[in-house]
C-alpha cells in the first residue's frame, strides 16, 4: 500500500462517517415528524435523493470553477475541463472542444500547465475552490435558518424544504471538499 492509498482510505472514512453521522444524527429526526410528512416515506426519500443529486451537480461546478479561477489567478494555461464527464479540452487553436470524457478525480478534473515557471502560484488551485465553499456554506447557512423560521411560524413543509436541502447539500459539499483538499494527490 503507497502513501497516498492509506490516504485516501483516510478520506473516504471520513467521508463515509460523515455521512453516516449527519444521515443518523442530523436528518433522521425530520423523517419522524409526521405533521410534515405523513405516511408516505418514499417521497421523502425521493426528496432527499433530488437533493443529493442537485449538491453533487453544484459542488462538482464550484470545484472546478474555483480550479479555473485558481489557474488564472496563479498563471497557468487550462488545457482541459472535466465536470462529471462533461470535458472541455483546449484546441490547438485555441478554443476548448466538447466532448465526454472519463476524468482522474471525484467529481472532475482540471488540466493546466503553468504559463511561466517563475511566477506561477499553485496555491491559488487550492484557495478558490475553498472561497466558493465558503459563499456556499453562508448561502445554505440562511437557506437552513430560513427554514427553520418557516417551521417556528406554522410551515412545516418549507421548514423541511429549507432544512433538509441545506443540510444535505452542506453534506455533500463538505465530503466532495474534504476529498478534494485533504489528500490532495488524490484529485
Amino acid at each position: 500500500m503507497k502513501k497516498n492509498d492509506a490516504m485516501g482510505y483516510v478520506a473516504y472514512a471520513l467521508m463515509l462517517g460523515l455521512a453516516c453521522g449527519i444521515g443518523f444524527g442530523v436528518l433522521r429526526p425530520y423523517f419522524y415528524n409526521t405533521d410534515v410528512y405523513g405516511s408516505a416515506p418514499f417521497n421523502n426519500i425521493l426528496f432527499v435523493l433530488v437533493a443529493v443529486v442537485i449538491g453533487i451537480v453544484l459542488n462538482a461546478v464550484f470545484v472546478e470553477l474555483g480550479h479555473i479561477i485558481g489557474c488564472k489567478l496563479g498563471h497557468y494555461e487550462i488545457t482541459s475541463v472535466n465536470i462529471l464527464g462533461l470535458n472541455f479540452k483546449k484546441q490547438e487553436n485555441g478554443k476548448f472542444k466538447f466532448s465526454f470524457a472519463e476524468f482522474d478525480g471525484f467529481t472532475g478534473e482540471t488540466k493546466y500547465v503553468p504559463k511561466d515557471v517563475e511566477k506561477s502560484n499553485p496555491r491559488h488551485i487550492i484557495y478558490m475552490p475553498l472561497l466558493f465553499l465558503l459563499v456556499e456554506v453562508i448561502g445554505l447557512a440562511v437557506l437552513v435558518a430560513l427554514g427553520r423560521s418557516a417551521g417556528s411560524h406554522g410551515n412545516l413543509s418549507m421548514y423541511w424544504w429549507g432544512s433538509v436541502w441545506g443540510i444535505v447539500i452542506l453534506t455533500l459539499a463538505a465530503m466532495i471538499y474534504l476529498y478534494d483538499i485533504f489528500p490532495a494527490a488524490l484529485d
